[in-house]
C-alpha cells in the first residue's frame, strides 16, 4: 500500500473542558481506555446500529476526561507520530475562548478557527477581529451553544461570515456531552440544518462528523446542496465510500476530532480507503482542505 503524501486534520481541539474541570494528568501518556477506545478498535463500525442510551453517561465522562487531558504539546506529539502536516484547532464559545486558541496556535502546524456565541451582542465585531488575527474559519456548535441551527443569532453570525468569505464548520449529529440528560441533543439532527444552508448558498459549510449516526442523512443533504462539505471524523470506511460515490471526493475532509478520537484510527481508515477509492485519497487527505483554507 502506497504511503499518503500528506495529511491535514480538519477537526481537532485543545483543552475544551465542558464541565468546568481543569486540565490534568499531564504525566499520563494517554487517558484511560474505555468505551471510545473499543469503538476506535472497531474502526467506528457500530455493530449495535447506534449508541444505546445507557452508554450516554459513561461516554460523556470519557469525552470529558479526554478533553481535560488534551494539551497543545500532546496534539503536536500525536501529529509528529502519525505524519500529520497540520491540524485545524476549533474553539467553542463560550466553553473555549477563541483568544485562547489563538494563543496556542501558529497558523502553520496548528491553524485556528474562530467561534462566537449566537447570543453575544458583539459577535460580528468579535468574528471580524478573530479573522484579522489569523482565524481561517468559523466553528459553531448548536448542542453546546444550546441553540438550534435556525436560531436568529446564527443567521446574524453567518451574515458576517459570508461578508468575509470564510468557511463554517457546524457540529452535526445528536450526542450527549453531559453525564445527565441533555435536552439539546436534538439540535444536532441533520434536518435542522437545511434552512440555514439554503439561506447561504455561497458559504462553504462543513458538517462535522458527517452527522455521526445520521451519516446517510448528511450525505443526502450534501447531494442537494453543493456548498456542503463533510468531515470524516467517527465515520467507518463504508460510510466514507458511500459519500464518495454520492457526492464525489472533492467535498470530503479528513478529520479526527482529536482528542475525542485519536488520530491513529481515522488514518488507518484513510489508508484502507486506498484499496477501494485510490483517486480520492489526496483530495480527502489534504487537497480539499488546502482549497478551503488557502484557495489553492
Amino acid at each position: 500500500m502506497e504511503s499518503i503524501e500528506k495529511v491535514i486534520d480538519f477537526h481537532t481541539h485543545i483543552g475544551d473542558v465542558i464541565n468546568g474541570l481543569d486540565l490534568f494528568s499531564y504525566g499520563q501518556e494517554k487517558p484511560r481506555r474505555r468505551i471510545i477506545f473499543l469503538f476506535e478498535l472497531m474502526r467506528y463500525n457500530n455493530l449495535l446500529g447506534g449508541i444505546p442510551r445507557f452508554l450516554d453517561i459513561p461516554i460523556s465522562v470519557e469525552i470529558q476526561n479526554r478533553h481535560a487531558w488534551s494539551t497543545k504539546e500532546k496534539l503536536l506529539r500525536s501529529m509528529e507520530k502519525n505524519g500529520i502536516l497540520c491540524s485545524i484547532v476549533h474553539p467553542i464559545e463560550p466553553i473555549k475562548k477563541t483568544e485562547d486558541i489563538l494563543n496556542l496556535t501558529d497558523g502553520k502546524r496548528l491553524i485556528p478557527f474562530a467561534s462566537v456565541s449566537p447570543d453575544d451582542q458583539d459577535k460580528g465585531i468579535k468574528l471580524k477581529n478573530y479573522v484579522q488575527k489569523g482565524c481561517r474559519g468559523l466553528k459553531l456548535h448548536p448542542i453546546l451553544q444550546r441553540r438550534p441551527p435556525d436560531y436568529p443569532g446564527y443567521f446574524e453570525i453567518l451574515e458576517e461570515a459570508r461578508s468575509m468569505n470564510i468557511p463554517v464548520l457546524f457540529h452535526s449529529g445528536p450526542v450527549n456531552y453531559y453525564p445527565t440528560k441533555n435536552l439539546y441533543c436534538e439540535y444536532g439532527r441533520i434536518e435542522k440544518f437545511e434552512k440555514i444552508i439554503k439561506e447561504f448558498p455561497q458559504t462553504r459549510f462543513i458538517l462535522a462528523h458527517m452527522g455521526l449516526e445520521e451519516a446517510d442523512k448528511a450525505i443526502a443533504l450534501a447531494e442537494s446542496f453543493k456548498n456542503i462539505y463533510l468531515d470524516t471524523s467517527f465515520q467507518p470506511l463504508k460510510k466514507i465510500i458511500k459519500a464518495i460515490d454520492k457526492i464525489g471526493e472533492r467535498r470530503l475532509l479528513f478529520a479526527s476530532d482529536w482528542p475525542s478520537s485519536f488520530q491513529e484510527t481515522p488514518l488507518k481508515i484513510l489508508k484502507r480507503l486506498q484499496k477501494y477509492r485510490p483517486r480520492a485519497i489526496p483530495y480527502i487527505a489534504f487537497k480539499n482542505a488546502e482549497e478551503i483554507l488557502f484557495g489553492s
